[in-house]
């Protein structure tokens, strides 16, 4: 009833979409992935105008499908979120995970390493990557290119892990 308040008393398309979007949020922290892909839905048909609103609806109905192994339907999602933004990462680790879960291993392996090179300091891609490699031994084998991939993904997690570890020390060095 609150949500309904709100969206009543809010002219704005782009805040009433983001009411809607923080609710499937809420959902999704609640693990409540089937409303919370009801509520990203609902923000769909308000089609804020917004690129950064758009493209985290999609990609969190992308994310919640995923979860709920209706990877098909999450694909569709995670692919126009990279339409709307391509330099964010997160919906190309959301692909993966789509892909994998339909058996596409080889596309869901290559959207892990964008994912991982469009941002290395976020683990869950590399683990993903490293994961599906172990349950996927033969995937190395067919594609040589890869391990090379892997290798850098891996290098560049570290690089990222270090600075991030080297900024802490600075912060608290000078913080005292």
């Amino acid at each position: 009833p609150y949500l309904e308040h709100l969206l009543d008393i809010t002219t704005e398309p782009e805040e009433k979409s983001h009411y809607v979007f923080s609710m499937g949020q809420l959902m999704e922290q609640a693990g409540d992935f089937e409303r919370a892909v009801d509520f990203y839905k609902q923000a769909l048909t308000m089609e804020p105008a917004d690129d950064r609103t758009w493209y985290l609806i999609h990609n969190n109905l992308g994310y919640s499908l995923n979860k709920l192994g209706r990877y098909a339907e999450g694909e569709r999602y995670c692919r126009q979120a990279i339409q709307i933004d391509y330099h964010r990462y997160n919906a190309y680790k959301n692909l993966g995970i789509s892909l994998d879960g339909q058996g596409n291993y080889v596309e869901a392996a290559k959207n892990f390493i964008e994912s991982t090179r469009a941002n290395a300091g976020d683990p869950r891609t590399l683990q993903h990557l490293e994961d599906l490699l172990k349950r996927q031994p033969g995937l190395l084998k067919e594609n040589p290119a890869l391990l090379t991939d892997l290798k850098r993904c891996q290098q560049a997690s570290r690089f990222a892990k270090e600075m991030l570890q080297r900024f802490i020390d600075d912060f608290e060095n000078s913080h005292g």
